[in-house]
């Protein structure tokens, strides 16, 4: 049972009992709008009913509501089980948030800001500002969980839209790109990229204790933590990469980074430069690192890989990835396609033609008929005449 009292002097006073036996819980709602003590009222209804039933305890509410976003922060982080990279990804948007926004406690939390902190970052993609919305979401519906606040004022925020806004997108390479990227410097890091599918974080964490040459099959062993799914990741390699990789294992020890030195975003396009690659095209397309993971992809599109084996080659979760996010449509050879179909002219062609010699044949052979098979047709054709309709005759139930 929960009733709003007016008092005499305007505020509104609540009258609350959760259940038939228990005294009547009388509070003031300190506010003289009937809007926000009907707000306030249903808030401690509801932490007054999760009490009763052992949900949360007070004493844990009134401990969080004193305790700093950030320390709460890394209690969550703790929790999270995911690899490094996300998990780092997701304490520096939740900083940034409580930096730009001035959130020190949890009652600190609201929409409003959010909103307003939303529309003022004009130079964020759509898909980045649903990254922070995602990482906010998540930590205050961890707080509701684990009784630390009675609810999740960011629950109702809409993502937004991002198809037909995003700002850019990762091509592929195409042949003559790849040829001329291999003669030039860094031609090891990139030709192991483009044959392994592996992202840049994860090429730059790969060790020799991952890499297995001498096995039937040799293949590079990731944990968790160097993948970006976190989830451990066995990826075979080429036959084209065996010798370059036996080389430079013999020179290093088995705690040591395959590519201990990673080029940054501006050498890497300047390595791209210098191969003749226009790394942003009028189709606002953009050639960078990650392109060489979206050409592995069209490779083995090109070579005719089955779907299913493709995306798991390159460890995605749903065949929409692979299918659709990572094969280039520039590079897909829609011409050679089309001039695969069949002539249907041809095959129409070749119909009429074995129609009309078939009809032709007929017409010879009725034309040389003798006159004892015209005789034949003739005396059938008036016995169906006379008897054809006639049922009880051809049954014999009538004499």
């Amino acid at each position: 049972m929960k009733t709003l009292v007016k008092k005499e002097t305007g505020v509104w006073h609540a009258r609350i009992r959760i259940n038939p036996s228990d005294r009547i819980t009388y509070k003031s709602m300190r506010t003289k709008d009937k809007l926000i003590a009907q707000k306030r009222i249903d808030e401690l209804f509801q932490r007054m009913e999760r009490e009763a039933a052992g949900i949360i305890s007070p004493q844990k509410l009134i401990n969080a509501a004193s305790m700093p976003l950030r320390d709460l922060a890394k209690n969550y982080l703790r929790t999270m089980e995911a690899g490094m990279r996300y998990i780092n990804a997701t304490e520096s948007r939740l900083h940034v948030l409580f930096s730009d926004l001035s959130w020190y406690l949890i009652r600190d939390i609201n929409a409003e800001d959010f909103l307003r902190w939303r529309m003022s970052k004009t130079k964020y993609v759509p898909k980045t500002l649903n990254h922070y919305l995602s990482t906010l979401k998540s930590f205050t519906k961890w707080l509701v969980l684990h009784g630390y606040a009675i609810d999740d004022p960011i629950a109702m925020i809409p993502p937004f839209r991002i198809r037909g806004k995003v700002s850019f997108k990762y091509r592929a390479l195409n042949d003559r790109e790849i040829n001329s990227l291999l003669k030039g410097k860094r031609s090891e890091l990139y030709h192991f990229a483009l044959l392994t599918g592996l992202r840049y974080a994860e090429c730059a964490a790969v060790t020799w204790a991952d890499v297995n040459l001498n096995s039937e099959y040799p293949h590079i062993l990731l944990s968790g933590a160097k993948t970006k799914n976190g989830k451990e990741s066995a990826i075979k390699i080429h036959s084209d990469l065996l010798e370059m990789l036996r080389t430079k294992k013999r020179e290093s020890k088995l705690s040591e980074c395959v590519f201990p030195k990673m080029p940054d975003n501006r050498t890497v396009k300047r390595d791209f430069e210098a191969a003749g690659i226009v790394t942003n095209n009028e189709r606002n397309e953009k050639a960078s690192f990650h392109s060489l993971r979206k050409t592995f992809c069209m490779l083995m599109h090109q070579a005719n890989v089955p779907h299913r084996l493709a995306q798991e080659a390159m460890r995605h979760s749903s065949p929409e990835l692979t299918n659709d996010i990572y094969v280039d449509r520039g590079l897909l050879n829609v011409s050679a396609a089309i001039d695969a179909i069949p002539s249907l002219k041809q095959g129409t062609k070749q119909e009429l033609k074995t129609e009309n010699n078939t009809m032709h044949a007929v017409q010879e052979k009725i034309k040389g008929a003798d006159s004892n098979v015209l005789e034949a047709i003739n005396t059938l054709k008036e016995w169906c005449t006379r008897m054809e309709s006639n049922h009880h005759a051809i049954a014999g139930t009538r004499t």
